[in-house]
C-alpha cells in the first residue's frame, strides 16, 4: 500500500491497518464523530434542494482515521497522509477512542 513517496506503508503494516478499519467502530452505528446521513433532490441547475437529515448515523473519513490513530498508527504517518494544515484538517492529537 503506498500513499506517496513520503508516507509509504509496508505491506505488513497495511494489513494491520486494514484489520483496524474492519472493526465494529468503523462498520457499526453509531459512529464516533456523530455525522448523520442526508438526502436531497437536485433542481434544474443541479443545485441541491429539499435537504433532509435522516438522523441515521453515518461514518466519515475522520472515523476511519480515529480507528487507525487509536490503534497506535503513528500520528506522523496519519498527518503525512492527510496534510492537516492544507488538505484534510484531521486532529491527530485528539482522536475519538472508545
Amino acid at each position: 500500500m503506498a500513499w506517496g513517496a513520503s508516507n509509504w506503508v509496508a505491506p505488513a503494516a497495511a494489513a494491520s491497518h486494514s484489520t483496524q478499519l474492519g472493526q465494529p467502530r468503523t462498520t457499526t452505528a453509531p459512529f464516533g464523530r456523530g455525522y448523520t446521513r442526508r438526502q436531497w433532490d437536485l433542481d434544474a441547475n443541479h443545485e441541491p434542494i429539499n435537504l433532509v437529515d435522516t438522523g441515521d448515523s453515518a461514518p466519515c473519513f475522520a472515523d476511519f482515521l480515529d480507528a487507525l490513530d487509536c490503534a497506535g498508527v503513528s500520528r506522523s504517518v496519519i498527518d503525512a497522509a492527510t496534510e492537516p494544515a492544507t488538505h484534510y484538517p484531521y486532529p491527530s492529537n485528539s482522536p475519538i477512542c472508545h
